[in-house]
């Protein structure tokens, strides 16, 4: 017999019992699926043993039947050792998975949290199914949706299609999806959106009066902590969406050598108008297959809301209309008082990157404009460590970003500012060495643009140098790059580069005439095409070179 809200969906066919299990064999028409499923139920046999054999009770079996999308439910919660118990709320049952390990949480229907004013914490080992399932907050001040906040693993999966985490506020300050403070958190299957909704605003009002800055507007779809690890497979899906800067996955920056983020599938997105991540990273990223996605919008300009600024430099100061985009953004840092090298490292053996701009045009002068990378490699190092000075030779901060594509296809198209597929970056600021170093063999890239394109770029820049070495390298077998300027400059598709500025002169002989910032790019074997309608185009450009600072390409 079948009862409950969704019993007319049920149908019973036949049952046959052996071994001490009944099996019930039904067919199911519901509203999402139909089919014939087979449950299984064990019984319990009660044998009163008599003097010639043993007589068996009987009892009737009622199987209470409920159609997903009349659930009453908000989740269930099956336990390691297989026992489900329903829970009105999701607060309830996550209560009751972090209480034992090993836990499925499972959505049985949309879950709207509504506004939250703290972050639902995951505290043990578990599986969060979203069945096909939205669960869904509103948040008022920058925090997440769900925290990973204990040294546990944790899985996110969606059994069947449609499943979303989906976190939204319009808030002058950060969206986040999924923060993972500690442990590791696996995403095989769903997605996990982070979605800003608040105008991004600096500056005057276009129809006259005096305007509310609105200058933090942000989306994470994964903010990842120090001395964690974030898996992407299968289907899984990243999405992080805001009206100035959108980060799918970020990795923090402290202690970032031991933080790992794993792509093996799935696809990772971010979209803005200013500032768009795929993945920003500090510490190693490893990607095998998978989507990094990036795209920058035209949202510059909406309604009566505009980012107009008078100066250059109340633009830079309040960094508001600063217009960059990238796929993956391997930085790396060494800053005061730090003594040890940061490095953060990119294996790509496959998948491919894609960076969109959809602006044709600037918006006025007040749009400042950077380039947009599929990939970029930047090292950097600031200032001079607790107890050193940029004079007596006793410095040893180091930043290295180090990487090696393979097999991998990344694309940029780019309406009005200098694209580039790949770039490696040694940047130096009053301290002693910082590198960026890539492989890349067997991969394709090509880069268009309105502006100019790189296609591959090796480059340097140190400011208030005081010595040591730094470096962007590049070394290339079998790759097909190909660069294309429809309307704008400079095509190219091989360029090594150093730049100086503000040099000054050391008075240690340790590094008295050891300036030197150099681009290297090796290329063992490929084809390397540069494309322009209206300007130039050059397959490879070394310069600049200036003999008194060592500076070249």
């Amino acid at each position: 017999t079948f009862t409950g809200a969704g019993a007319s969906h049920f149908t019973y066919n036949s049952m046959s019992y052996a071994d001490g299990k009944l099996t019930v064999n039904y067919t199911y028409n519901g509203n999402k699926e139909s089919g014939t499923h087979t449950a299984t139920l064990t019984l319990k046999v009660n044998d009163a043993i008599g003097g010639t054999g043993a007589t068996y009770g009987s009892k009737a079996i009622t199987i209470t039947a409920h159609n997903e999308e009349e659930a009453t439910d908000d989740v269930s919660v099956t336990t390691a050792a297989n026992v489900t118990t329903n829970y009105a709320t999701f607060a309830a049952g996550l209560a009751a998975a972090n209480a034992s390990s090993g836990c499925t949480l499972k959505l049985l229907r949309n879950v709207d949290l509504g506004t939250i004013t703290a972050t639902n914490s995951v505290n043990n080992a578990m599986t969060i199914e979203l069945n096909g399932k939205t669960l869904q907050a509103n948040v008022t001040t920058a925090i997440s949706l769900l925290t990973i906040g204990k040294n546990v693993a944790v899985t996110i999966q969606d059994s069947k299609s449609g499943g979303m985490i989906y976190n939204t506020g319009e808030i002058d300050g950060v969206v986040y999806g999924v923060t993972v403070s500690k442990g590791t958190l696996n995403v095989t299957s769903g997605t996990i959106k982070a979605e800003n909704t608040q105008q991004y605003f600096y500056g005057t009002s276009s129809v006259g009066g005096t305007a509310t800055n609105k200058t933090g507007v942000g989306a994470r779809g994964i903010q990842q902590a120090a001395a964690t690890t974030v898996n992407i497979s299968g289907n899984a899906n990243i999405q992080a969406i805001a009206s100035r800067n959108a980060f799918g996955i970020r990795e923090e920056s402290s202690n970032a050598n031991t933080t790992t983020l794993n792509i093996t599938g799935g696809t990772i997105y971010a979209e803005a108008p200013a500032l768009a991540y795929g993945v920003y990273a500090y510490g190693k990223v490893n990607m095998s297959k998978g989507v990094v996605s990036t795209k920058l919008n035209t949202n510059l300009v909406n309604g009566n809301e505009t980012w107009m600024s008078t100066t250059s430099a109340s633009k830079w100061a309040n960094n508001a209309v600063h217009r960059e985009g990238h796929g993956i953004y391997m930085s790396t840092y060494a800053r005061a008082a730090k003594t040890s090298c940061y490095y953060g490292t990119l294996t790509m053996t496959g998948g491919s990157i894609s960076v969109v701009n959809e602006n044709t045009t600037f918006v006025g002068t007040a749009i400042q404009s950077e380039p947009i990378y599929g990939v970029y490699f930047g090292a950097s190092v600031y200032g001079v460590g607790a107890g050193k000075t940029a004079t007596d030779g006793t410095m040893s901060q180091k930043a290295s970003a180090i990487g090696s594509i393979s097999n991998a296809t990344i694309t940029v198209n780019n309406s009005s500012q200098p694209s580039y597929g790949v770039m490696s970056y040694g940047y130096y600021n009053s301290a002693d060495e910082s590198e960026g170093l890539v492989n890349i063999d067997n991969s394709t890239v090509n880069v268009t643009s309105y502006q100019s394109a790189y296609g591959i770029l090796a480059n340097v820049g140190i400011n208030s140098n005081y010595g040591g070495c730094y470096a962007g390298r590049m070394m290339l077998e079998n790759n097909n790059v190909t660069t294309t300027t429809t309307t704008g400059s400079t095509s190219v598709a091989l360029y090594a580069t150093g730049t100086m500025t503000t040099i000054k002169t050391a008075t240690s002989a340790t590094y008295a005439g050891e300036y030197a910032s150099s681009g290297y790019i090796y290329v063992k074997s490929g084809n390397y095409t540069a494309n322009s309608k209206t300007s130039y185009a050059t397959a490879a450009i070394a310069g600049p070179w200036t003999t008194s600072n060592a500076q070249r390409g």
